[in-house]
């Protein structure tokens, strides 16, 4: 009997191998990420077709989209073969875009943003000009877990933190104030930041499917809360042909509160990894589509009232960033 139980262990010690990492303990990934950005309530005007008035003819809504742009995201990561991880990740990603409109007549522009005070009647042309800046930074805590030798999942709690700030300017031009004398619009200037910081816990789980020969399909998918603080400030300046200086129509200074923000990560690729030296070092690539959303995250406001000027509307709109993510990986 002491002889199959000691024939025994030289098989459960390979087993474990086998479903362990035998590769090196410390982790540094670098990963050039190529994303676009896309967020609600970046409309900044209303194109008809025919019609001073109303949008009674093929209304065309005019909006920022984002370029494609580069970003980068470091993590370094210490495994506890067969026990856990402790991960530090940094990402960083800034994006802009700009639009363009002008209308002629008997087309007509209709700015979005103008405050109804300034009782501006419709534009001849209009530009808005979007920039986003992120980043973030998380301290994760994970463990492993093999069902079997081909599939490991690695299901981990953090602490996450999220800077998101952005800036979002429109002007246009052409049109007459219609509030006492008939002044011509040379400019109407509107400057809005949308600035947020937020600190909260993170769940997520991490999943790698094994291929052989190095190879893997993977999926990670993470949730977050973060509480934290929007910081807003709009301003609207109108000039007027023949009226100087500028007339201040909106104000809006530093307008902070603070709310919890949900936001989602999700990951999926292919991986090839490769231990070299009996495990004492490690090589690896990941391609992989990823896609972000973070709920509510324009707070911006919309006044729509031109005899109450308080009245307004929050836009609430969410902020979503997708691409490809690459890594590469080394373990020493």
């Amino acid at each position: 009997m002491k002889k199959i139980l000691f024939s025994l262990i030289p098989l459960a010690s390979l087993a474990a191998d086998e479903c362990c990492d035998p590769c090196a303990c410390w982790k540094l990934s670098i990963s050039p990420i190529v994303w676009q950005a896309h967020e609600e309530g970046l409309d900044y005007a209303i194109k008809n077709k025919s019609g001073l008035s109303f949008i009674n003819e093929h209304g065309d809504v005019k909006r920022i989209d984002s370029d494609w742009d580069w970003g980068v995201r470091l993590n370094l990561e210490y495994q506890t073969n067969c026990v856990g991880d402790v991960e530090l990740m940094w990402t960083y990603y800034k994006t802009d875009g700009s639009s363009s409109s002008s209308a002629a007549f008997p087309e007509a522009l209709f700015p979005v943003w103008t405050n109804p005070g300034a009782t501006i009647t419709s534009s001849t042309s209009a530009k808005a000009k979007w920039d986003m800046r992120l980043n973030l930074l998380d301290l994760r805590l994970g463990a492993h877990y093999n069902p079997t030798c081909y599939l490991e999942l690695r299901p981990f709690i953090a602490l996450s933190t999220a800077w998101v700030d952005q800036d979002f300017r429109i002007k246009t031009s052409g049109g007459t104030s219609t509030g006492g004398a008939a002044l011509v619009v040379l400019s109407d200037s509107i400057k809005m930041k949308n600035d947020y910081w937020g600190i909260g816990p993170k769940l997520g789980i991490k999943a790698n499917w094994d291929l052989g020969c190095g190879f893997s399909l993977f999926g990670n998918v993470d949730g977050s809360i973060l509480y934290g603080d929007f910081c807003l400030t709009q301003k609207e300046n109108v000039l007027f042909d023949g009226l100087s200086p500028k007339t201040t129509y909106l104000d809006l200074k530093n307008d902070s509160f603070w709310l919890s923000r949900v936001y989602l990560d999700f990951l999926m690729g292919f991986r090839w990894e490769w231990c070299l030296c009996c495990g004492d070092y490690s090589i690896g690539f990941e391609a992989g589509w990823e896609n972000l959303v973070f709920f509510g995250q324009n707070q911006l406001k919309r006044f729509t009232d031109d005899t109450s000027p308080g009245i307004h509307v929050p836009v609430n709109g969410d902020l979503t960033i997708q691409g490809i993510t690459l890594t590469a990986t080394f373990g020493f």
